[in-house]
């Protein structure tokens, strides 16, 4: 009982301080404009109906038509094009918070907790839950539910908060905050145990393929060794680059394996060094490549990052320009691919520029998706996943 008790305490240790705060879930311009056109037509429409046909102790049509108005944002501007950007995630993840938890607890705490808005307020806190990280829509909850309180202490013009039954709303509302958490929780354990899995899987085959590979270089070595042809030599050299290429394709798997496993420390760090150290170091297709990338630090600094987990989600991001570039041009050219570092504020950003094809609104959506690719070549389509 002890040691799963601690088995317990530490996985969700992890769950809360390592893993990724996933901002929205299930983002897409498609959902996000559905989402918003029924915000705008959901509220005014329930509200003549609370006011009429189910007539409720308290509603406010006004207040239903600006709810609505709000739900426009998902679906003109940059917001829909994009929800999976920081920018349009957290637009996302605040009307959720608005709609689901204040504007919700507000009018249950106005209508003394009748039955359809204990219902009603049951049910968006699930799906509230379902929307955005489990320990964001946690934060949301609490500091929600006390200001749509505030709200209606405050603003309305209403009694105060008297339910009928208190004993049984307490336990409903509590009953669907655990059950909301509970799964919201085990979700995302699921979606990070499954990605691990895969990233695993990934890093056993990369790892078996070194044998064959180490063959191969061997076998250009004994091939260097002989008095062969100078057609030999060169394609004998081709080879070799070839496994070079391999070697580092190997070991960025494996890092990425590795990605949601390790718990590395954090050490001082140049950032005009990583940037060079990404350079330097990236199976490139051919020399003239490496040559081509430029480097640009604006502004050197230093920063506590952990090298094992940085680099390989640079060099995956490094990876796809690369064949963004490839498929629009064909080869790298002097300066299609710039590395930047520079600041913004006491932030420390890198930005990884390309010529390449660039991104539609549906590319932009799926990009962080596993197994989601758009490379002319089949690819896994976990690189940016584990970014």
């Amino acid at each position: 009982m002890g040691w799963n008790l601690a088995n317990c305490i530490a996985n969700l240790r992890t769950s809360i301080a390592d893993r990724p705060l996933e901002v929205a879930l299930f983002s897409s311009p498609l959902r996000s404009k559905a989402m918003g056109a029924l915000l705008f037509v959901g509220h005014p429409l329930f509200g003549v109906l609370e006011s009429t046909v189910i007539a409720q102790p308290y509603e406010n049509l006004w207040v239903r038509a600006l709810m609505g108005l709000s739900g426009l944002v998902l679906v003109f501007g940059p917001v829909p094009d994009d929800p999976r950007s920081r920018f349009g995630a957290w637009i996302c993840s605040v009307l959720w918070w608005v709609h689901c938890v204040v504007f919700m607890a507000w009018m249950y705490f106005n209508n003394d907790g009748s039955p359809l808005w204990l219902a009603t307020f049951s049910i968006m806190t699930l799906i509230y839950f379902t929307l955005t990280d489990w320990r964001l829509a946690v934060l949301g909850s609490l500091a929600g539910v006390p200001i749509g309180y505030l709200l209606h202490a405050t603003v309305t013009n209403v009694d105060s908060f008297n339910p009928s039954a208190p004993g049984e709303q307490i336990a409903v509302v509590g009953f669907t905050y655990a059950i909301a958490v509970w799964l919201s929780y085990t979700s995302g354990s699921l979606r990070a145990e499954r990605l691990k899995v895969v990233g695993q899987l990934m890093g056993i085959l990369a790892h078996e393929l070194r044998t064959p590979i180490a063959t191969i270089a061997m076998t250009t070595d004994v091939l260097d060794g002989r008095d062969e042809s100078p057609d030999d030599k060169r394609l004998a050299a081709i080879v070799r680059e070839s496994v070079v290429t391999m070697n580092g394709v190997i070991d960025l798997q494996i890092a990425n394996s590795r990605t949601f496993s390790l718990r590395s420390a954090k050490s001082p760090t140049i950032a005009s060094d990583l940037c060079k150290t990404l350079r330097d170091t990236y199976p490139f297709r051919n020399r003239s490549e490496r040559s081509h990338i430029k480097l640009s630090v604006a502004s050197n600094y230093q920063i506590d990052v952990s090298p094992k987990l940085v680099h390989p989600a640079l060099s995956n991001v490094l990876k796809n320009a690369i064949e963004a570039v490839a498929a629009a041009r064909g080869k790298i050219g002097e300066g299609d691919i710039t590395i930047t570092f520079f600041r913004e504020g006491e932030r420390g950003c890198v930005m990884i520029r390309d010529r390449g094809i660039g991104m539609n609104a549906t590319t932009k959506s799926k990009m962080f998706d596993p197994f989601f690719s758009t490379a002319p070549r089949p690819g896994h389509g976990l690189g940016l996943a584990f970014v």
